[in-house]
């Protein structure tokens, strides 16, 4: 029995060796982008103040879409998150010629910072998701289709994960999307949500 346990310390010792790197050895991840160094679609980035996001486009601030989706974000159920959305080929700032695809953003704002955005980019089609990828890896420095991981959506798309950010690439039909969003805040809520469940649990009386 000694022998025994013995031998399965030794074994555990052995795997733990191989298990973790060396001392003064580092595991670089694939991606390590935060808020500040993740890529900016039309002039807006993940963390940006509300402020920001407005100033980025002339006179969004009197659209009445986006001051009503501000005023939204104030009620006790919408949980002070707002949704703007900026159709960019009606701005004559982003109109790059005849051939340009249609473009949008959307903008998630949670107590008036960037936690989300995306934009897509219609009436332009690429051969595979990869090569998609390849044009945002090539346009925002990001690591190749190959450290990319396969989503679950239905339509063709693969999920980069970094430190806290997860950036998403889509085709389908005709057009080509990119989405970030900030996982800690989606951490954040999941906590949110579990405390408060555990405290209606608590809080409980049958009759």
């Amino acid at each position: 029995m000694k022998r025994s346990l013995l031998s399965f310390i030794a074994v555990v010792l052995i795997v733990a060796a191989y298990s973790h790197p060396a001392r003064g050895q580092s595991v670089k991840p694939n991606c390590s982008l935060t808020d500040a160094t993740s890529p900016t679609l039309h002039g807006v980035r993940l963390g940006m103040s509300a402020q920001q996001v407005l100033a980025a486009f002339a006179g969004s601030a009197e659209n009445g879409d986006v001051r009503r989706s501000l005023e939204e974000a104030k009620k006790p159920e919408a949980n002070d998150t707002a949704y703007l959305t900026f159709d960019m080929s009606s701005s004559p700032k982003e109109k790059k010629g005849a051939s340009a695809p249609n473009e949008s953003l959307s903008v998630t704002l949670y107590k008036g910072r960037v936690i989300a955005l995306g934009a897509t980019y219609f009436g332009f089609s690429f051969n595979s998701l990869d090569e998609w990828i390849g044009k945002l890896s090539e346009s925002f420095a990001l690591p190749a289709a190959r450290e990319w991981i396969a989503g679950a959506s239905e339509a063709p798309n693969k999920i980069l994960k970094c430190n806290g950010i997860e950036i998403e690439a889509t085709i389908e039909g005709g057009s080509a999307s990119i989405r970030l969003r900030n996982t800690e805040h989606d951490r954040l809520m999941q906590e949110r949500i579990r405390a408060e469940e555990e405290k209606r649990r608590k809080e409980f009386r049958p009759n």
